[in-house]
């Protein structure tokens, strides 16, 4: 029984290891986002609402500063401007030309948000080990996030990042919530 026990964590160590490998290696792949302080990319945003048969198209672009912003403006099917840093998201809707402003002190997602955006977009997903637990795809490109931190699988059960064939930059991210339904962003670089 003894040895069964030894054998089993032996082997749990070993693919622990081997994934943290490749996935070392994986992250050694994205160092040619890592030097770039700016991303721009318009963006096709697909919602599916899978109880009810229906989905939901928006376009638009993004804007990265590097640690310091992300503005994501969706220009249709309406128009307005979200715009993260650290500790707030500001909000402006084209419809009534009103800003609002949410605080992460209060609103913990936003700093969550902007952190997880921040990191794939940059390559930098260290920080984010506390977070998630990763695996590589089997198409040697991509990511699955599964959430570890309470915060994160309120919102999402899982999270596939796709990049671009030569690792420059994020070429779709696929969020799964709980039930199911899903947000897939597909983005070309401007």
């Amino acid at each position: 029984m003894h040895s069964l026990i030894g054998t089993a964590l032996l082997l749990t160590a070993l693919l622990l290891h081997a994934e943290t490998d490749g996935l070392a290696d994986f992250m050694k792949k994205l160092e040619p986002l890592a030097g770039r302080s700016r991303i721009e990319a318009s963006f096709t945003q697909v919602r599916r609402f899978n109880a009810l048969g229906f989905e939901m198209t928006s376009t638009g672009n993004v804007t990265v500063e590097s640690g310091k912003s992300i503005i994501w403006e969706t220009l249709t099917p309406t128009h307005s401007r979200c715009t993260l840093t650290g500790d707030t998201c500001r909000v402006w809707t084209g419809q009534t030309g009103k800003t609002m402003t949410l605080s992460s002190r209060k609103y913990p997602w936003v700093a969550m948000v902007f952190r997880l955006c921040s990191a794939w977009s940059t390559g930098d997903l260290s920080g984010l080990r506390r977070e998630f637990d990763f695996r590589t795809g089997e198409d040697g490109r991509s990511l699955h996030l599964t959430p570890r931190s309470q915060t994160v699988s309120m919102l999402f059960a899982s999270i596939h990042i796709t990049f671009s064939a030569d690792f420059s930059e994020v070429s779709e991210v696929r969020f799964t919530e709980k039930g199911g339904d899903t947000i897939t962003i597909t983005f070309k670089r401007t």
